[in-house]
């Protein structure tokens, strides 16, 4: 039996280099269009809440003001309040910075395997920045469907804090550990797991992206997005079946209302749960639990925005089917972002001189 998967993920890997080989140009376009996306989105939407992220976690510098908010840890994702700022990191920062804060956590031993699995469960979601300025507002030109969107999805948080939660008794209300105070050395380490981390996920937007124009020239995303068609627009059928592969890609080619972006959005795509994947590797965190609870996930997220999109009476605004928002990129001086890059390499040295002088 293992001999027969290994011979049969050999004949896959040989088709998909020969299907590389065959549409290297098509591929060579989508990479360059990705490329452009990590730079004029994914980068400026997620890089610096990821860096914040990390810093608050491994520092704890939130924990006095989000304290109020630990009652809502405690009752209804049930952990203890000290996974306060984790929870609403990963809240603000978007996927997967919620799965490597975890897997940072149970590495470092603050949190076991178990309970960072079932966390996991309410700790990816798509960001503010991601979903209100990258997609709602260029897409449809509307903040308040940003907004809608991003709050369905906490509002899915915290139905599966609810549904995962264990009975029994609630976890106690002060506990304590010990957070880094070298605040200097912390930030560098924050920029540095940030850069690999966003050095991942363009990696995978870009490799996927090559594995979406295969498909797309194979005539297998038209397939798929024929059978959705029997259920839902042309539109929203192609949306969905990008996204299900790759949000950002999905997302901005919508060719129809919000409802499809909401539900991609959710979900997060294979190339999120890859991340996902390899953030939690040698965690020991199972992570089919948190793949078969996704559909729950995303139809708590779907059911919020229906009532809220209809509530609030917002537009559905509708693009020709395979449309894709055309961003400007590079239309400010790179001054600012040259001087912010030297600043942090002498930060970055100053940090590692610090260091070798204590050793000394």
């Amino acid at each position: 039996m293992i001999k027969m998967s290994k011979l049969i993920l050999a004949f896959v890997f040989l088709a998909a280099a020969v299907l590389f080989f065959v549409f290297f140009k098509e591929i060579t376009l989508a990479a360059k269009e990705s490329v452009m996306l990590c730079i004029g989105v994914i980068i400026p939407s997620l890089f610096c809440f990821v860096v914040l992220s990390h810093f608050a976690v491994s520092t704890g510098i939130l924990d006095v003001i989000l304290s109020p908010f630990g009652f809502v840890a405690r009752y209804v994702f049930k952990v203890s309040p000290r996974f306060t700022s984790l929870i609403v990191m990963s809240m603000i920062g978007g996927y997967p910075v919620g799965a490597r804060l975890l897997a940072r956590e149970i590495r470092e031993g603050n949190l076991s395997a178990e309970e960072g699995g079932r966390m996991l469960h309410f700790c990816v979601n798509s960001g503010p920045a991601f979903v209100i300025s990258g997609i709602a507002v260029p897409l449809f030109g509307s903040l308040r469907a940003g907004v809608i969107i991003y709050l369905s999805q906490i509002f899915a948080c915290m139905v599966m804090g609810l549904i995962t939660s264990p009975k029994g008794d609630i976890p106690r209300k002060k506990e304590r550990r010990k957070k880094r105070t070298d605040y200097a050395a912390a930030l560098v380490d924050s920029v540095n797991a940030s850069l690999k981390s966003m050095a991942m996920t363009c990696g995978c937007i870009i490799f996927f992206s090559a594995v979406l124009t295969v498909l797309t020239q194979t005539e297998v995303v038209g397939f798929l997005s024929g059978l959705l068609a029997a259920f839902v627009s042309e539109g929203d059928s192609y949306t969905v079946v990008i996204g299900f592969f790759e949000v950002a890609s999905g997302a901005l080619r919508s060719g129809s209302g919000l409802m499809s972006v909401a539900v991609i959005t959710a979900f997060g795509g294979l190339c999120v749960h890859s991340q996902v994947a390899a953030a939690m590797r040698g965690t020991r965190v199972r992570l089919l639990p948190f793949m078969l609870m996704r559909p729950v996930y995303v139809a708590a997220s779907a059911i919020f925005c229906r009532f809220a999109f209809v509530f609030t009476d917002t537009e559905m605004a509708v693009f020709a089917p395979g449309e894709r928002v055309v961003y400007e990129y590079f239309t400010v001086s790179p001054v600012i972002s040259i001087l912010l890059i030297i600043l942090s390499v002498i930060l970055l040295l100053f940090t590692i001189k610090s260091v070798r002088i204590k050793i000394l």
